[in-house]
């Protein structure tokens, strides 16, 4: 029996693809018997049936090519404006560097952001933004300096990268900095009253998967497979507690935890094979997802497989063969569809004029770049001379149904996750499902805190 050899940050990793695969489809299928927010909730650009298309368009600006219908339209001027005068300084703490869970690109996207804002955008009222980063460099220690370098340079808000830590948040909360977007993988980010969350993170993902094991698969008996560690554990629990409301015996769950540094896929999913379940839900992501795609056809596993959007990036998909995904369905927290919808069109010409090398617009970085344009448009509703850190807080805790930029709407008011995991404003997923070698949207969006229970 072969053994497959894989470095994975199981959920970590996977949460970092949950909200920004960006592949392509031909057409969609919509999951009728899904609970389902609407195709047009607030803050859809587009319905997923692909009615609307973006401008095409090859001006010198990205501000020239902008459809009406992007989420922030009123917004943009209507030729490219420079910023002038004293910045604004914000944030960025972010793992790019480590043995594991580095994610250099985030940091690429906000970079980019930040460029075509202050190029085109005119910065917040005329005044640019200045960016500040810092890298944890996966570890404890790094996270708590990170969060101090923050204060010591006088931010107004920190944008949240990937961080398995408290401890940037916890310095953050203790000196009122808002704790912005990018993607909730240590509890802190989820829970604490300085953070807003744009990104349901593992959490999300995962109700969102087992709802349609629930109610469109009817399925009776459930494997789920995840790291044993913090918040990627919480997440699996999170995933039982939902299967259990949703009708399942308990008795018909199996959890199959395996060490987040994985040497082995194979066994782990063949233990989750062993009681011939109907659906298994499978945690990895990164350089698992290969191992783990090759597992599942070695054992032979019949069961319907629920995947993070981290098992969709290019690289591996090709590597993998997509021809060998056929009926595979993933987690996502955007709509997809072809042409690309006009707020994915607009980051896609940001990316071509103001990207750096290693740069992609369907990686992870489209999650930072969403959690920049949410933050500059509350900062433009504030005004520039008024944007402080507890102005931006106050800001952000009233947000109900503001428009989500590549996403679903966001309200911040702590009860999106049935009152637990208070920082979590737009935890909304839609799934897509592999068929024919494409990406295909199945279902709208699935408001999964609904069915949100916190494990006991």
């Amino acid at each position: 029996m072969r053994r497959h050899a894989t470095l994975a940050l199981v959920a970590v990793i996977a949460i970092a693809g949950a909200a920004c695969s960006e592949e392509r489809v031909t057409d969609d299928t919509q999951d009728t018997q899904a609970t389902v927010v609407g195709s047009t909730a607030p803050g859809d650009t587009t319905d997923a049936t692909g009615t609307t298309a973006p401008v095409e368009c090859e001006g010198a600006t990205v501000v020239e090519c902008i459809s009406p219908d992007t989420t922030f339209f009123d917004l943009y001027p209507e030729a490219a404006t420079a910023a002038s005068g004293e910045p604004i300084k914000i944030g960025l703490i972010n793992n790019e560097t480590g043995p594991a869970a580095a994610f250099p690109e985030l940091t690429l996207g906000v970079r980019a952001g930040v460029d075509f804002i202050n190029t085109e955008l005119g910065g917040v009222d005329g005044r640019p933004l200045e960016l500040v980063t810092c890298d944890v460099a996966f570890s404890g220690t790094g996270s708590q300096a990170c969060g101090q370098q923050m204060v010591d340079e006088g931010v107004v808000a920190v944008l949240g990268g990937i961080d398995l830590f408290d401890d940037a948040v916890n310095v953050l909360e203790e000196n009122e900095i808002p704790y912005v977007g990018g993607i909730p993988v240590s509890f802190a980010s989820a829970t604490s009253p300085i953070s807003f969350q744009f990104s349901g993170g593992s959490w999300g993902q995962n109700l969102g998967l087992v709802h349609h094991m629930a109610n469109t698969l009817k399925a009776e008996k459930v494997s789920i497979i995840y790291g044993d560690f913090g918040s990627v554990a919480d997440g699996a629990l999170w995933a039982r507690e939902a299967l259990i409301g949703l009708g399942l015996e308990p008795g018909n769950i199996k959890m199959v935890p395996m060490s987040i540094i994985v040497e082995d896929v194979l066994t782990p999913l063949t233990v989750a094979n062993e009681n011939d379940p109907d659906a298994i839900l499978v945690l990895v992501a990164d350089t698992g997802c290969v191992p783990a795609y090759e597992a599942v056809r070695e054992i032979g596993i019949t069961a319907q497989t629920y995947w993070s959007a981290g098992c969709l990036l290019d690289a591996i998909t090709q590597q993998a063969g997509a021809e060998n995904l056929e009926g595979y369905i993933y987690g996502l927290e955007n709509v997809i569809q072809v042409p690309d919808p006009p707020d994915t069109a607009m980051w896609t010409d940001v990316v071509d004029k103001y990207g750096a090398e290693g740069l992609e617009a369907g990686s992870s970085a489209v999650v930072e770049f969403r959690a920049l344009m949410h933050l500059w448009a509350e900062m433009r509703a504030i005004g520039a001379d008024a944007v402080t850190p507890a102005s931006i807080i106050d800001q952000f805790r009233s947000a109900v149904d503001r428009p989500g930029f590549m996403g679903h709407s966001y309200t911040c008011d702590g009860q999106q996750m049935g009152g637990e995991l208070q920082a979590i404003c737009a935890p909304h997923q839609i799934l897509g499902q592999m068929r024919d070698g494409d990406l295909v949207q199945i279902t709208d969006w699935i408001d999964v805190g609904a069915i949100a229970v916190a494990p006991k």
